[in-house]
């Protein structure tokens, strides 16, 4: 059965990773392998600047190494399909 894969909103990722906050279940169950989180440089980078203002650069980084060993999380690369075709009702 496949698992269900989240985009995690960086405010979300906030609180999940702090150990004290209620959220933190959500952390523990991607550690223990039940969901698959995608992530893309945007968003890392996104979770580095965020995350590090309230728990300084070094934890925030060891936190994202750790998430990147992960099996079940996912660097993806976000691409767009431009429909650049008209339609017949332009002109």
């Amino acid at each position: 059965m496949r698992k269900v894969r989240l985009v995690i909103d960086t405010n979300v990722f906030l609180v999940i990773s702090a150990p004290t906050f209620r959220l933190h279940w959500i952390f523990e169950y991607l550690i223990e392998d039940r969901f698959e989180l995608c992530v893309s440089t945007e968003i890392l980078n996104e979770y580095q600047e965020i995350v590090s203002q309230r728990y300084g650069m070094d934890k925030t980084d060891s936190t994202l190494d750790f998430l990147l060993l992960l099996p079940n999380v996912y660097q993806i690369s976000p691409h767009y399909k431009w429909n650049f075709l008209k339609d017949e009702d332009d002109n």
